[in-house]
C-alpha cells in the first residue's frame, strides 16, 4: 500500500488532536506506506507482505519464476 488513504485519515485525526502511534494492515504491498507513515511518526504493522505471499506461492509452484521476478521488480527488491 502506498499509504495514501491511511495518511489522509491520520492527518485528519491529528488535526482533531487525536494521537496516532500505530497503523495496522493485513497485507503490506510494499509501495512506500512505511516511509509515508514514519514521516508522520506512525509505525506500520502488517501480518504479511506481498513478497512473503509471492515467495510462498512460488515455493508451492502456484506461480512461476517469471511472475516472481515481475513482483520483485515492481516493489524494487
Amino acid at each position: 500500500t502506498t499509504g495514501g488513504s491511511v495518511v489522509n485519515a491520520i492527518k485528519s485525526l491529528k488535526d482533531a488532536n487525536i494521537t496516532i502511534k500505530d497503523a495496522y494492515v493485513i497485507i503490506n504491498r510494499m509501495e512506500g506506506a512505511d516511509e509515508a507513515l514514519k514521516e508522520l511518526g506512525v509505525r506500520l504493522h502488517s501480518i504479511t507482505n506481498i513478497m512473503q505471499i509471492t515467495q510462498s506461492l512460488h515455493e508451492q509452484k502456484f506461480i512461476d519464476d517469471d511472475i516472481l521476478e515481475k513482483v520483485r521488480r515492481q516493489i524494487g527488491e
